[in-house]
């Protein structure tokens, strides 16, 4: 019983990354046609927001609260450009975390299940 669970755990988990890793794809084709894209978004209390916005090849920083928006600061191509690069670097660097966490949990999960049969075979003869 326990190793149907298990099983289903893992089937249940492993389907949910392929959703997730195909639904950012496609989201991310979406925005790559649009002109304008936001690039960053950051909450600095309930209602308000910093969002790094680029508008074709240039970029603004922008304020936003409940029924209020503010341009804070126009970037560059070179600053804008600099500030996607970071955050795609952030999210290589976020799957590496995260792949890492699935093989260690996939070893332990194997190693459980190793266990378990090995008892049940011993418990056989």
């Amino acid at each position: 019983m326990i190793l149907k669970l298990i099983v289903a755990l893992i089937i249940l988990f492993g389907l949910m990354i392929i959703v997730l890793k195909y639904s950012k794809k496609g989201m991310d084709n979406s925005t790559r046609r649009s002109y304008s894209k936001i690039v960053d978004r950051t909450q600095i209390s309930k209602d308000s927001f910093v969002i790094v916005l680029r508008v074709g090849k240039e970029g603004m920083v922008i304020l936003t609260a409940a029924g209020h928006t503010q341009k804070l600061k126009d970037l560059s191509e070179e600053e804008i450009n600099k500030a996607e690069e970071d955050k795609q670097e952030a999210y290589v660097e976020m799957t590496k975390v995260y792949g890492n966490f699935i093989d260690i949990l996939k070893k332990k999960v194997y190693a459980v299940i190793g266990k378990i049969k090995s008892k049940e075979e011993k418990n056989e003869k």
